[in-house]
């Protein structure tokens, strides 16, 4: 997806403050502003997440927003070090990279078998 036209920070402090404060519409300040009407609208709503501390069902705030793409990071991070663990030394694990299909397939083998699993 193709990023859009960057506005400066003040600028988006100074748009929403105006919105927040004002009892105009958005698409009126936006067009007044030179700005997209649809990202002055998120830049609002986010910054009434914010200002509520979010809430269940409602939108993330910026601060969860953060914290959720850390823990992506980090997951992401942990899955690789696992992906290599699995198949350290050349010793593959035996459920290394296998669907749960694959992985139900080789249990019920190997209970046929009376092998631990």
């Amino acid at each position: 997806m193709a990023r859009g036209r960057q506005y400066p920070p003040e600028l988006k402090e100074r748009s929403i403050r105006l919105c927040l404060e004002s009892e105009r519409p958005i698409a009126q300040i936006a067009d007044e502003l030179g700005i997209n009407r649809d990202s002055l609208r998120s830049w609002v709503r986010q910054a009434e997440a914010d200002a509520r501390g979010g809430s269940a069902g409602g939108p993330v705030t910026s601060a969860e927003r953060e914290e959720l793409a850390r823990l992506r990071r980090e997951n992401q991070d942990l899955r690789r070090s696992n992906g290599r663990v699995g198949i350290a030394g050349g010793v593959a694990s035996p459920r290394a990279g296998l669907s749960p299909d694959a992985r139900l397939d080789l249990l019920v083998v190997r209970t046929r078998r009376g092998s631990p699993g």
